[in-house]
């Protein structure tokens, strides 16, 4: 008797941002995110995860892949800490562009 061990293929997981609560995000299977809750929409992506890469945040790819597997999306929240490191960034960022050259 043979067994044959087939390894899943890695697919890209995309980053989405609820637009109604700022520090709600979740983890997709498509660029839609057309799994994503409706309680919480409407959703951006912001980002995406290639193929063998690991997520941002320390977050642990295979309980990622595993929830989008069976739910269809897996939520996080951004630390409040970290949304202000964020909102520093974006502010920086903005006036660079508006300082003249």
């Amino acid at each position: 008797m043979r067994i044959f061990i087939f390894k899943s293929e890695a697919k890209p997981i995309f980053i989405f941002k609820s637009e109604s609560k700022p520090d709600l995000r979740a983890f997709g299977g498509d660029l839609a995110g057309s799994q994503l809750p409706s309680q919480f929409k409407p959703w951006r992506a912001v980002g995406a995860v290639a193929p063998g890469q690991q997520p941002p945040y320390n977050l642990p790819r295979g309980v990622i892949e595993k929830a989008i597997k069976d739910q269809g999306f897996q939520l996080f929240r951004l630390s409040k800490g970290r949304m202000n490191s964020i909102r520093a960034r974006c502010a920086e960022q903005v006036d660079q562009k508006m300082r003249p050259n």
